[in-house]
């Protein structure tokens, strides 16, 4: 019997030696990080989506209230210790709306029109809108199936 008692004890100890060492690795499994500007980058597309949509269900000016919130959020990233640049383009009524809040200027290629900081233009609607900032060069797409669709680009400024 004493035998008997001896392997339950080291057959417990052994349970629970395993137990142990699955939890601890459980918790300690990583997933892939996502960067602090993606984070806001991902959090201005939500609520982006929700203030055109807003201004569209209360008939209010699209571009004022995108422009409010992009103002809001830029002051609101930088309170929090990351500065921010946001450049917007949405497609509405066969129009597309283009706001820059990024730190330096924005050349719609196509048109040969540089956008200022803190300046918005509006054109008619093209499938493809090639930007330059910088020495970066962006297209953003835009499907003619939909009536209202909202282009991002987040710039974290040094």
């Amino acid at each position: 019997m004493k035998k008997r008692a001896q392997f339950y004890m080291f057959a417990t100890l052994v349970l629970l030696g395993l137990v142990f060492a699955i939890v601890s690795n459980r918790s300690s499994i990583k997933t892939g990080k996502v960067s602090n500007t993606q984070n806001y980058l991902n959090n201005y597309k939500y609520e982006a989506t929700i203030v055109i949509d807003n201004a569209i269900y209360h008939e209010k000016n699209i571009s004022a209230e995108l422009k409010n919130f992009t103002e809001y959020f830029i002051d609101y990233a930088e309170e929090k210790g990351v500065g921010l640049g946001v450049m917007y383009l949405y497609s509405y009524n066969d129009q597309i709306f283009i706001g820059n809040y990024l730190e330096e200027n924005a050349t719609i290629s196509d048109l040969g029109i540089t956008l200022q900081p803190e300046h918005e233009y509006q054109t008619d609607f093209d499938d493809s809108v090639p930007i330059t900032v910088g020495q970066d060069s962006y297209t953003f797409t835009f499907s003619s199936q939909r009536e209202v669709e909202l282009k991002t680009l987040v710039i974290q400024n040094e």
